[in-house]
């Protein structure tokens, strides 16, 4: 049978998403996953590009999902080959990270290029010393790994080069990286190198093994980036095909499988608040747009949901209930929680952009435009400015607190807010 091997990074163990406990399982259940399909498919081998775990502290509990589901993998005959990306990196050079733990436990092949005085150290991996940078099968495969390097990746993969082209030739060779490919998902994200640093690798390498950014992508039939297993983040639901790839390997070529991770559904969903005047109303728009999803998400999944309020606020801020919101959305959809971000907003700025303004009319304004932000005090925004005025004038005149109640009292009852006039005893602190 010709090599098999599968590829996944990014697995983030550890990660209380939300500070929901459910979600920290939900990371321990998509690696189960992973080692079940690596054992129903077959594979010889697991390569794990690294972030396995979510902080560089690791929980007990933590440590133990990562070593059970190993060790399930080395039961099964499936050697794992793994290297370190940014968030399994110990806080301090001379500490043992978790990962050289677990390869001293002989759950796991190492392989790194540690930068030591300046310079790569790019030695074999030996049995005696559980460390290196590369090691060669049984079956005349090399795989070659070197963990996050960050500014340096591109010094890395010249030093790379050198040594490869010095070894004698493997039939398939794979590089394991944690870095991004610039052009993928950000240029400028962290790690991230360009194609052409990599390109005099590649009379040396059949099989690039990515891992650290999280959107799945595949370049020229050569670099291969799985994105991670679990949605870490809320964007992250947006790509539907990340998992893992089974790559069949045949001398210097292979045939690369996607296959899409088992994970609980994450829904990310964006509402404009611009044309609700009031709370109720754009509750049951909530709940209506809960309703259309419940119909997309398979029963009893459970969904975890993300939702962003956008767009201009026209009631007032204080009068929005977001535990009664999450409810809203939570129900129809049986979700496993409701994370909601407010980023409405009220456009104050714009109003200020004038220059020929003096302060007095900017303070207008800016009282005119809050005013009005609310639908109910809308009509009558020009009152409640001048009111406001009116109140800030005689406060700083020191005016008596009878005659500044009073005048509001006097506008409420005209405006029809309060039932009689209250006294200075009546909004006095105790």
């Amino acid at each position: 049978m010709s090599p098999r091997f599968l590829h996944a990074a990014d697995i983030h163990l550890g990660n209380r998403q939300y500070g929901s406990r459910q979600r920290y399982y939900d990371f321990a259940d998509t690696f189960s996953h992973l080692v079940d399909t690596a054992t129903e498919q077959n594979v010889d081998s697991v390569l794990l590009a690294g972030d396995i775990f979510h902080r560089h502290a690791v929980a007990p509990e933590t440590l133990l999902q990562a070593t059970k589901q190993l060790t399930r993998l080395k039961q099964a005959g499936i050697g794992c080959y793994v290297i370190e990306g940014n968030h399994d990196r110990p806080i301090s050079r001379r500490r043992m990270s978790w990962l050289q733990y677990l390869a001293d436990s002989d759950l796991l092949v190492l392989l790194s290029a540690p930068l030591i005085d300046g310079a790569f150290l790019l030695d074999p991996w030996t049995p005696e010393t559980r460390r290196g940078c590369w090691i060669d099968l049984a079956d005349g495969r090399r795989l070659v790994g070197a963990g996050y390097a960050g500014a340096n990746t591109r010094r890395l993969a010249r030093r790379l080069t050198d040594l490869l082209a010095g070894l004698p030739p493997a039939t398939h060779t794979t590089l394991m990286l944690h870095c991004g490919i610039q052009g993928t998902l950000f240029s400028d994200y962290p790690g991230s190198i360009s194609e052409r640093d990599l390109d005099s690798l590649g009379k040396h390498v059949d099989y690039v093994a990515l891992g650290h950014v999280h959107r799945p992508f595949c370049r020229n039939d050569w670099m291969y980036n799985p994105g991670s297993t679990e949605t870490v983040s809320a964007m992250e639901a947006e790509w539907a095909d990340r998992g893992y790839w089974i790559v069949d390997v045949a001398d210097h070529s292979h045939q690369a499988t996607k296959v899409r991770s088992q994970r609980r559904p994450f829904l990310r969903l964006f509402h404009r608040v611009d044309s609700f005047s009031s709370p109720e109303s754009l509750y049951r728009s909530l709940s209506e747009l809960a309703g259309e999803q419940a119909m997309q998400v398979r029963p009893g999944s459970r969904p975890a949901v993300h939702l962003s309020l956008t767009g201009d606020l026209q009631f007032d801020r204080s009068l929005l209930d977001l535990d009664h919101l999450q409810e809203v959305i939570s129900q129809p959809l049986d979700a496993l929680l409701c994370q909601v971000r407010d980023t409405s907003e009220y456009l104050v700025a714009d109003l200020l952009s004038d220059a020929r303004l003096d302060r007095d009319e900017m303070e207008r304004r800016v009282l005119l435009h809050l005013a009005s932000r609310d639908a109910n005090r809308r009509p009558s925004a020009d009152a409640w400015a001048d009111l406001t005025i009116e109140l800030k004038q005689m406060a700083l005149a020191q005016a008596d607190p009878e005659l500044i109640i009073g005048e509001l009292a006097a506008y409420a009852e005209r405006e029809g807010l309060v039932p009689h006039s209250p006294s200075i005893a009546d909004v006095a602190p105790c």
